[in-house]
């Protein structure tokens, strides 16, 4: 085999690869396919599932009809924005931030943003520079056969390595990616707490998700693709400063994927089960003794025996338990935010790069039945208790695992056409009928006397072997015979295999990514988000609740006839049959019946008796002499809090409601009563004119 640089490797043996060839068959096989397949269709079950499941607690805990229809402005968009406005839907003056300032605001942020991911490219390829410097330093030894061992493991020992260092950036950079997003969010001042939460999401998954998937899509998608052939100073490659980029072994670039996978996710859960329950120990121990006066040790004795009698003395039941909890930790902000990243990059973890490391899903699942018990023991035990608060779900954070879904089915696709040696191995197969040869098959030839630089072990070697589809040099003629280079090129272009494995590797994407999709596709749409069981109560719950609406005003309107009517309610029912042609009561209300508010107008005896009825209101609530005369149908104001006592003496006959449905009409009548003045007369909705009808 040739030498994998330039300056200091010597030749190698093609069965020293055997180790690393036995190792990516256990991942590299015909079942990939199958098993990638499948866990793209996981994730949609999973993800839909999911959807059941919130739905059914979002039922149970009465926030799966949650709206919140006007957000609470955040303190600080207050406090920091000086420019007011008349809000054209309240008619309210609130603070306003302009329309370029804004844009200005968000392009400031994404340039920031895109630099700080830069940088964390700029890390990836540092790990790159890292590879080749060890590797040119362990080749560079000569030190008798533990140098020679070293040469022959050297991919293990810089892939280990250099994936460890990546760790350790990726957990340094973690908490300084977590700050800046929250400080840009904090410089676009969003209006609303909502908005600060989805933008803060974004930021820090951007950071997160290059931060740790960088190296794996460099390993799975780009180490090995740029190399050229060997030798200095050859147009195909690329180098840094004169040194070729790393190449694959010749089993292929698995195993190091494997390898950087298991350390990055392994290690990450570790580190993260460390942090939650060993840092609180260590956070509440360092609190309870920061809590303590400075006392020399028999100060201490004297007054823990003080302070346990007072204790007796006062509370005979023990030490109470705010006092307790006060030296426990204080919960942040954004401290479920963590949980959720978590969640979701371990996600990524085991559906992005599942074809090469089959494995992830068995040790997600430990890390998910320790994570439970940790995260209940560092809630309730070593937390102090949050503030609640309702939500409807779980925010961005599912769009996010939906588009993470449909982008692991096209990084799978590409893992199996580009990484693995699938479509390689059945065009051999196919075109030749077996699968021996294969390996010569898959290696080129070099001209090894071009090579400038001495060979300290191997100085005799004329022919090596490299990893490509290229055509031979016409040079080895005379090494290799007349029928090896029936198709020879001095300049090492691309064979005609290359293309042509090319275009099924690409064809096979395609058919791959459309056939999941498509089942993906299916079961997302034949998979109802919410359970029939939770459709068919919310039905009910409708149903009741408009035969309550119903009944009671079936029972206002009888106890209206019943009873014996006033001077104004006289007044008004005289108003209403001038105007009316039928004689029925209840015909202006007839189900089915179109309205255009025209038939509603009041008449002047009515709003004569309507506006004699504003002077039952309280001094503060009356309507100033200067209102505008009634000529279209109102509603009461929200604000109104005394009626006329004809209106408050048929509420107290009219029967209660039954207990079960008052809550759930609540909101619905609050609606009514709270609809403004100026409503417009063409709505055609039954129900309000009923609570016309009844005003």
């Amino acid at each position: 085999m040739c030498p994998i640089c330039d300056l200091y490797c010597d030749f190698t043996h093609l069965n020293s690869s055997c180790t690393y060839s036995k190792i990516t068959y256990v991942f590299d096989n015909w079942a990939t396919i199958f098993f990638a397949g499948l866990m793209s269709i996981w994730a949609t079950l999973f993800l839909e599932g999911w959807k059941r499941y919130h739905a059914e607690i979002a039922y149970k805990w009465n926030v799966f009809d949650l709206e919140s229809e006007k957000e609470i402005m955040r303190p600080e968009f207050q406090f920091r924005v000086k420019k007011k406005r008349k809000n054209p839907v309240t008619q309210e003056t609130e603070p306003y931030v302009p329309f370029f300032e804004k844009c200005m605001r968000f392009i400031g942020s994404g340039v920031s943003v895109f630099f700080f991911v830069s940088l964390v490219v700029a890390l990836a390829i540092g790990i790159i520079a890292y590879r080749i410097i060890i590797r040119s330093i362990i080749n560079d030894s000569d030190h008798g056969s533990d140098s020679k061992w070293l040469q022959w493991k050297v991919i293990i020992l810089t892939s280990i390595t250099a994936a460890s260092i990546n760790l350790v950036f990726i957990l340094i950079m973690n908490y300084f990616y977590n700050w800046l997003a929250y400080k840009l969010t904090d410089w676009e001042c969003p209006r609303t707490q909502r908005e600060f939460d989805n933008s803060y999401t974004l930021k820090v998954f951007a950071f997160q998700f290059v931060n740790y998937y960088s190296s794996l899509f460099y390993i799975a998608f780009f180490k090995g693709r740029f190399l050229g052939v060997p030798g200095i100073g050859d147009l195909h490659e690329v180098t840094i400063k004169g040194q070729r980029l790393e190449q694959c072994d010749p089993a292929g670039c698995m195993v190091e994927l494997v390898i950087q996978l298991f350390i990055i996710m392994v290690g990450k859960q570790f580190f993260n089960a460390f942090m939650e329950i060993g840092l609180p120990i260590c956070w509440s121990i360092f609190r309870q003794w920061k809590l303590k006066l400075p006392e020399t040790r028999k100060q201490q004795r004297e007054r823990l025996r003080q302070e346990r009698l007072d204790t007796i003395r006062s509370q005979p039941h023990g030490v109470a338990q705010y006092e307790h909890d006060y030296a426990l930790n204080p919960v942040y902000e954004q401290f479920l935010f963590d949980e959720y990243l978590e969640m979701v990059i371990q996600f990524g973890f085991v559906t992005l790069f599942v074809a090469a490391f089959p494995l992830a899903p068995f040790f997600a699942l430990i890390n998910n039945i320790f994570e439970i018990r940790l995260d209940a023991y560092k809630f309730i035990v070593t937390t102090q208790r949050p503030m609640p608060a309702q939500a409807k779900g779980i925010g961005i954070w599912m769009k996010i695992l939906g588009i993470m879904s449909n982008f692991a089915v096209l990084c799978n696709a590409f893992v199996i056409a580009f990484t693995s040696d699938f479509i390689p191995k059945l065009y051999y197969m196919y075109s030749r009928g077996t699968i021996l040869g294969y390996v010569d098959y898959s290696l080129s030839y070099y001209d090894s006397r071009n090579l400038t630089f001495h060979r300290p072990y191997m100085s005799n070697i004329t022919v090596c072997r490299y990893r490509d589809y290229r055509k031979p040099p016409c040079s080895i003629q005379d090494v290799l015979g007349v029928m090896h280079l029936k198709d020879c090129d001095n300049s090492h272009d691309y064979s005609y295999d290359f293309w042509v494995i090319l275009a099924y590797r690409l064809g096979f994407v395609l058919l791959f990514e459309h056939v999941v999709l498509f089942v993906k596709a299916i079961f997302a749409n034949i998979i109802p988000d919410v359970p029939t069981k939770i459709v068919l109560q919310l039905q009910r719950e409708k149903y009741l609740a408009r035969q309550a609406v119903l009944q009671r005003q079936g029972n206002i309107l009888s106890t209206r006839r019943t009873s014996t009517p006033t001077k104004d309610e006289h007044d008004l029912g005289a108003a209403q049959s001038k105007e009316t042609e039928s004689e029925d009561d209840d015909a202006t209300f007839e189900a089915g019946k179109m309205y255009d508010g025209n038939d509603l107008v009041p008449s002047r005896q009515l709003s004569q008796i309507l506006t004699r009825s504003r002077e039952h209101l309280s001094p503060d609530k009356a309507v100033p002499k200067t209102a505008p005369p009634i000529s279209k149908p109102r509603f009461r104001p929200k604000t109104a809090q005394s009626e006329p006592s004809n209106l408050t003496d048929l509420r107290k006959s009219a029967p209660p409601m039954p207990s079960q449905i008052t809550e759930r009409l609540s909101d619905s009548v609050e609606s009514f009563q709270t609809a403004p003045p100026n409503f417009d007369s063409d709505v055609e909705r039954k129900d309000s004119y009923e609570i016309v009808a009844h005003v």
